[in-house]
C-alpha cells in the first residue's frame, strides 16, 4: 500500500473520530485522550506521549501546532530542544 493510501485511510478515521476523545499524533498515529499517561516536551517542539503500559509516541510539532491550544501547552523557546 503507498504511502499516500495510508495516508488517506488515517485522515477519513481522523474526520470520523470525535475530537474531544481522540488526538492525531503524528502521520501514523491517532491516541485516545484518555489513555495519555503522560505529556512530555521532547525535542525540536516535539512532545512525549506515554501510554499505560511504558509504550510512547511522539506528538510530532506539525500535529501540534494545530490542536495545542485545547490543552493550554506552553513550552519556553529553546527548553525542549
Amino acid at each position: 500500500m503507498a504511502r499516500t493510501d495510508c495516508a488517506a485511510r488515517s485522515a477519513r478515521l481522523e474526520a470520523r473520530l470525535d475530537p474531544a476523545q481522540f488526538l492525531r499524533v503524528n502521520r501514523s498515529d491517532i491516541v485516545r485522550l484518555a489513555a495519555i499517561a503522560k505529556l512530555s516536551p521532547w525535542s525540536h517542539g516535539d512532545y512525549r506521549i506515554e501510554l499505560p503500559g511504558g509504550m510512547a509516541l511522539l506528538w510530532s510539532r506539525r500535529y501540534r501546532s494545530r490542536d495545542a491550544a485545547q490543552f493550554a501547552l506552553t513550552v519556553a523557546r529553546g527548553a525542549a530542544d
